[in-house]
């Protein structure tokens, strides 16, 4: 089964496994930094909320936006972006401590290109695999995404801990451009979908959708109810570890 998958797959495959690695490996790293720097358990929330906020705002939209443009060459140029916003951090943090408002707005910009990644990557996905392969691409992709949470956060606490926050955010620049690299060899092609106006009336149709289908409405309940009151929780961690724990970086990293 795995060997009919085609290597366009097995690209994009790589790059969601390498954004869900740096997601989790920035999220524990900054919410060390942030904590030790402020000492405000508040502060740590509200940087977490930051880099989740552009999936609330905007994910509803993103998918049908993502459809007006090349989908490879969008995928690639955000990515593009978010190695850029990785590689300025580690600049700053190697000449000093960083500022919790460069760390705020890091935190903002990975969030927009994470918001972006899942509805675009996974359209580009689909067309490579094909509907009769569709759920062992996503069963896959949805795998790799899970060993990445235990992965990430202890890559992240390691470097926390043996070379500083710089070391984490440098990490994730050249993830982030080994995964460009893997989204220009893709050679799946899908067409733009023009139309002005359209993103907004297509985005509502889906919600239609959703709304009359019962197994789609449930699942959608079950994912706002998880994202809302169970997975915020990770954002703490940081702060029970130090507190609680009196663990270091490396063991706030495991511990997640």
């Amino acid at each position: 089964m795995l060997r009919s998958l085609p290597g366009d797959f097995w690209r994009l495959w790589f790059v969601g496994t390498v954004i869900s690695t740096v997601r989790w490996l920035e999220t524990v790293a900054v919410g060390i930094v942030v904590y030790q720097q402020t000492g405000s358990p508040f502060v740590v929330a509200m940087i977490t909320m930051l880099r989740l906020l552009p999936m609330g705002l905007f994910g509803a939209v993103l998918g049908a936006f993502a459809e007006r443009f090349d989908r490879r060459l969008t995928l690639a140029g955000l990515l593009g972006l978010l190695a850029v916003t990785s590689a300025a951090l580690a600049a700053v943090a190697w000449t000093g401590p960083l500022d919790i408002w460069l760390l705020a707005l890091g935190a903002f910009v990975s969030g927009c290109g994470w918001a972006t990644d899942n509805p675009l990557r996974r359209m580009i996905m689909g067309e490579a695999v094909g509907r009769d392969r569709m759920a062992t691409a996503m069963a896959l992709d949805v795998g790799a995404g899970n060993a990445s949470r235990m992965v990430g956060p202890t890559v992240g606490g390691l470097l926390l801990a043996g070379i500083g926050i710089e070391g984490a955010f440098l990490l994730s620049a050249l993830l982030y451009v080994a995964a460009i690299a893997a989204t220009l060899a893709v050679r799946s092609r899908l067409p733009p979908t023009p139309g002005a106006g359209a993103v907004f009336g297509r985005t509502w149709e889906a919600i239609a959708i959703v709304w009359h289908d019962q197994r789609l409405a449930a699942t959608m309940l079950v994912t706002v109810i998880y994202n809302v009151f169970a997975w915020p929780f990770t954002s703490m961690i940081p702060v029970l570890a130090r507190d609680r724990l009196l663990l270091g970086p490396e063991g706030v990293g495991i511990l997640t």
